[in-house]
């Protein structure tokens, strides 16, 4: 509830009070007071359904650096109130013997008290600015900590094979964009490898550009005479090791055993375990190919175990998709938003409106209804 609403109540509530003694009195000068009070309260409260009705329309979402400045309206309120009655009280003014009794009707009331109106008016929006109302525009930042992944994608020459539909490159590249299509926070890149390893995308957040890159992978990137798994990972760890991420992940697809490079399996995974990286691996085998019956899997299932990660053997690309699927619900990154809120200021409007409104009251005060006693 807003601190204008609040005070819109109190004079709701001092407004029904003072109708209700209004009934209960009896007629003379207390009723005619009475009656006279609660005019005033009733014009009060309408400006504050007014002023609540332009806030909220005008300025939803604002709020305010030191709201509880607001609560200076009240006595401001109150004081405009009691101003007939303490001018009475301590202006009583020149008492002639005349017959001709001024006129103290509500129309005369308002026209007398209409100066002093426009400088308590100018008052309150003087006190608004003090409060410093402001918009807040919020920004969501990512965030700051993620998982740091590296596809590493076997593109040696029996990835052609077809015992994957149409595919094993082709089942691998989509598998491996409906992984990357799931990822929301995580900085992902690509290295491909046969004889040799290279990177073909370094880390990012830009899956759109990644998507790309992956697009263009191939047989024949690099020399296809053989599979160097020790150097993918050994590749893959260069990129990772220096990484500010709270988890580091492989996940090395290959369909062949080790036959090339300069570093062994074995030593590559122990390296990228050091350095905190966990590897997936995943053998792309179907168990009608000629591969299948001479694939040993001993090297991948001990990769994965150094590292704390998983071997998994896909058998045909909806299986593959499915190794994906679970790699992305093991490595998933919880995260909570951050939000940036900028201010922008508003007081200058009410700032300005409060000047204007003193300035009339005081210059129409000294010409426009100056009164002669």
């Amino acid at each position: 509830m807003s601190i204008f609403l609040k005070i819109l109540i109190v004079f709701m509530v001092l407004l029904i009070l003072n109708l209700l003694a209004m009934i209960v009195a009896k007629q003379g000068k207390a009723k005619d007071s009475l009656y006279k009070f609660s005019f005033l309260l009733f014009v009060v409260t309408v400006l504050l359904m007014l002023l609540n009705i332009v806030i909220f329309k005008f300025f939803k979402g604002t709020v305010f650096a030191s709201p509880y400045l607001l609560f200076l309206i009240l006595p401001i309120l109150l004081f405009w109130l009691a101003y007939p009655f303490l001018q009475k009280l301590y202006a009583p003014g020149l008492n002639y013997n005349l017959a001709y009794k001024p006129e103290t009707s509500i129309p005369a009331l308002t026209a007398k008290y209409f100066c002093f109106t426009l400088i308590t008016l100018g008052l309150i929006f003087a006190v608004l600015a003090l409060a410093k109302p402001r918009d807040a525009q919020k920004t969501v930042l990512p965030p700051t900590e993620g998982v740091d992944i590296i596809l590493a994608i076997d593109t040696s020459g029996s990835m052609a094979a077809q015992d994957f539909d149409p595919n094993r490159i082709t089942a691998a590249k989509v598998a491996a964009a409906n992984f990357i299509a799931n990822r929301l926070s995580d900085r992902i890149g690509i290295v491909v490898f046969a004889s040799d390893a290279m990177l073909q995308s370094p880390l990012t957040l830009d899956y759109e550009s990644l998507l790309d890159f992956l697009a263009d992978v191939r047989i024949g990137m690099v020399r296809t005479d053989g599979t160097a798994i020790g150097d993918a990972i050994a590749v893959s760890s260069v990129h990772l090791e220096r990484s500010p991420a709270r988890s580091k992940v492989i996940i090395l697809l290959t369909d062949g055993e080790s036959n090339s490079g300069v570093i062994s399996p074995l030593d590559a995974a122990k390296t990228a375990a050091l350095y905190g990286i966990k590897v997936y691996t995943i053998a792309t085998i179907s168990k009608n190919s000629r591969d299948s019956l001479d694939f040993k899997p001993d090297d991948l299932e001990q990769i994965a175990k150094l590292t704390g990660g998983k071997y998994y053997r896909a058998y045909n690309e909806a299986e593959l998709t499915k190794i994906y699927a679970e790699i992305d619900s093991l490595e998933k990154t919880e995260f909570k938003n951050s939000v940036l809120v900028n201010y922008r200021e508003r007081y200058l409007p009410f700032l300005a409106l409060s000047l204007i409104l003193i300035s009339c009251g005081f210059i129409f005060s000294k010409i426009i209804f100056m009164r002669v006693p």
